[in-house]
């Protein structure tokens, strides 16, 4: 859910570094391009292709400070060519996917490798979440690794799994990848987590042995965008643990929906139908019984106009439904039926509202798919 090139003999380049360095000390601004004045080469930049920026940050560190800038997003919205795009990142079989959709076109795009998935250290387990001002969060999961058991270098080596509180960011812009700060604690599994304001706020989830989480934590951006240098809070715990929750959204509150107790082999005793609702004017939290439509938690939840839309499964059929806060009731979306397919996600992207699936045998990113709900 994902770069315009500089001219110049490499020589050239050297120099104008160079000149741009002495300009930095001076405190005088280096012009971004020959004969043009800076605000309107920012708006040159900000309209060339989004696949040209990773190479375009190479020309010089003015372009790369601006490609990684908030300005360049404002200034791509005011030309019109902001779009809004759906990233895909999955992992299975310790392989993953990781791709770009621009609904728009309807064409995906492989993106690159990803620095927190490889052959000897495998993230699964981990959570999403949109951060704005085009970045993307990875948080928590479960991580293999490799240990030696009879030392280093006798070659015998086993996997250990372990839950881990660290985040990931990455930039759209130039399609990059960077340790965040980390959470307070440790989450694996699927856990509450949603961008409120300018608030990344994540509760719940299970540790390591299963157990379920009531702890909360928000990692507040004071600047929409700027991660670097900001470290997460405790948030007052939820009322009860809930490990298997999904996070939303919903006019400045924060909900943990649905999710299990832990403990209990009656499955129906063990769901929870509630939801947990967190104010962010006051710091509270409260609880909406009943609110829940399924004997299982939901296995994906999106906001779209303003309400909730989950999703579960009853064999191979997914129902879709929204909830009305006023009345506190489900009503159907949709009821889709995906055969040899796996539904992955929904998603609301530019007013639409999608549910997105591929292939299980098919290990590239264009057996991909999104239907219209």
């Amino acid at each position: 859910m994902s770069m315009a090139t500089g001219t110049g003999e490499r020589g050239g380049t050297r120099t104008t570094m160079s000149r741009e360095e002495d300009d930095q000390n001076q405190g005088v601004e280096q012009p971004l391009m020959d004969g043009l004045p800076n605000d309107l080469a920012r708006r040159c930049l900000a309209r060339a292709s989004r696949q040209a920026h990773a190479a375009m940050q190479m020309v010089c560190r003015s372009w790369a400070a601006f490609l990684n800038s908030a300005e360049l997003l404002e200034l791509r919205r005011e030309a019109g060519v902001c779009e809004e795009c759906l990233y895909m990142l999955a992992v299975a079989d310790d392989a993953y996917r990781w791709g770009v959709l621009t609904p728009s076109s309807g064409a995906w795009r492989r993106l690159g490798s990803v620095p927190f998935l490889q052959p000897e250290r495998i993230l699964k387990h981990f959570h999403t979440c949109p951060a704005g001002q085009g970045l993307l969060l990875v948080l928590g999961g479960s991580v293999w690794e490799p240990v030696s058991f009879l030392g280093a270098s006798s070659g015998a080596w086993v996997q250990k799994l372990a839950a881990t509180r660290e985040v990931w960011v990455f930039q759209s812009t130039t399609s990059t990848w960077r340790p965040g700060p980390p959470m307070l604690t440790a989450r694996r599994g699927r856990f509450a987590c949603a961008l409120v304001g300018n608030k990344i706020i994540v509760a719940g989830g299970s540790d390591l042995a299963g157990r379920p989480l009531c702890d909360a934590e928000v990692l507040d951006l004071c600047l929409p965008g700027e991660i670097d240098g900001f470290r997460w809070e405790a948030l007052p715990p939820m009322s009860l643990a809930r490990k298997d929750c999904l996070g939303a959204a919903i006019e400045g509150r924060f909900w943990a929906v649905s999710g299990r107790r832990g403990g209990i082999d009656n499955a129906f005793l063990n769901l929870h139908q509630s939801a947990a609702v967190l104010d962010l004017k006051d710091g509270t939290w409260s609880t909406v019984g009943g609110m829940w439509f399924s004997s299982e938690p939901p296995e994906h939840l999106a906001v779209f106009n303003g309400r909730i839309v989950a999703s579960d499964s009853l064999g191979r059929r997914h129902r879709v439904k929204t909830y009305d806060e006023s009345s506190g009731s489900w009503s159907d979306v949709g009821d889709e039926s995906r055969g040899g397919k796996t539904v992955v996600g929904l998603a609301a992207v530019e007013k639409q509202l999608y549910a997105v699936s591929w292939d299980a045998l098919d290990s590239k990113i264009d057996g991909a798919c999104i239907t219209r709900l």
